[in-house]
């Protein structure tokens, strides 16, 4: 086979087959002098990102912030409803009876209670209609003197109240609290046993006795 040579090649060749564009290979096991280098084979963009389990972990997701909301500004215009005061105490009103330092008890009026001339069986009678239970009472006069009659226990009490100089004595002896009105010795009476076999607690009215 004919060896021919070509001016724009480096080297000799064995044909016209065998000639190569200038940095290309010829054959297996031939290759020009001063050709250069076969270039390094390209890599892949695929290849040169990170395997899987190399990736950095994603950022995290931001959850809603903890931060509590601004306070509404009202818009301009709107109306501002004012401030509601707050309620006022009411002092409450000072009997005629505290001034004589009672605390609690029966506060009532001599009509709720005051009969006039009774006997004692029609006292007792007045208490039987109305029930006899403990405490019921009523006062009635006696003379220039007043009587308290009274049930307990199924039980008939019959008690003299009289005044001495601006007090109320009660059977002759002084009550342990100063009264000096009727309304306070059964307001007395309604809190302290004195003398007393138990508490006033109901009164029996000379009209609810008719």
């Amino acid at each position: 086979q004919e060896t021919s040579y070509n001016a724009d090649t480096t080297g000799f060749v064995e044909s016209q087959d065998d000639i190569y564009d200038t940095g290309t290979a010829t054959r297996e096991g031939f290759q020009a002098d001063n050709a250069p280098p076969p270039p390094p084979p390209k890599t892949s963009q695929l290849s040169s990102q990170p395997d899987d389990d190399d990736a950095p972990p994603p950022p995290p997701k931001k959850g809603p912030s903890s931060k509590p909301p601004p306070p509404a500004v009202p818009q301009r215009g709107a109306p501002v409803a004012p401030p509601i005061p707050a309620p006022l105490a009411v002092p409450k009103p000072v009997e005629e009876e505290d001034m004589a330092g009672f605390q609690g008890g029966l506060l009532l009026k001599e009509k709720e209670f005051l009969h006039g001339e009774l006997s004692r069986k029609e006292a007792e009678g007045l208490l039987s209609d109305a029930g006899l239970v403990d405490g019921i009472f009523l006062v009635r006069r006696k003379g220039d003197k007043f009587c308290i009659s009274m049930g307990c226990a199924g039980q008939f009490e019959h008690h003299i109240v009289s005044l001495q100089g601006s007090k109320f004595l009660l059977n002759n002896l002084p009550l342990v609290q100063d009264c000096y009105t009727l309304t306070d010795v059964v307001r007395h009476l309604s809190l302290e046993k004195d003398q007393v076999a138990t508490l006033l607690t109901t009164p029996v009215s000379e009209v609810s006795a008719f």
